[in-house]
């Protein structure tokens, strides 16, 4: 079962999420980079940007609060995804994460 429930409005899909989405799709890479060329900045720093976009879609988009129970699922599910890409590339890097902020 995929994790991202479907959107069968795509009009509903805001920016913000499109450049979290497109973030998810470049981990792997960043990730295969840092251990090839043995130099985590790039994972930091994919990380750190992972972040400050996540930041920016907390502010920009209701989540709790979103127009259809639908787009809430949808909004909920980035949350998670984007918290588990997180946390593992901060384990990679061999740091811990609060459980809450």
């Amino acid at each position: 079962k995929p994790i991202l429930p479907k959107v069968t409005i795509a009009s509903q899909i805001h920016e913000q999420e499109k450049v979290l989405i497109y973030a998810v799709s470049q981990y792997r890479e960043i990730l295969d980079h840092s251990a090839q060329t043995l130099d985590p900045s790039h994972l930091a720093n994919f990380l750190y940007q992972m972040a400050k976009d996540f930041h920016k879609y907390y502010h920009e988009c209701r989540i709790l609060n979103a127009e259809t129970d639908e787009l809430k699922q949808w909004r909920l599910s980035i949350c998670y995804v984007i918290s588990l890409y997180l946390e593992h590339g901060m384990r990679c890097l061999g740091i811990s994460m609060p459980d809450k902020m």
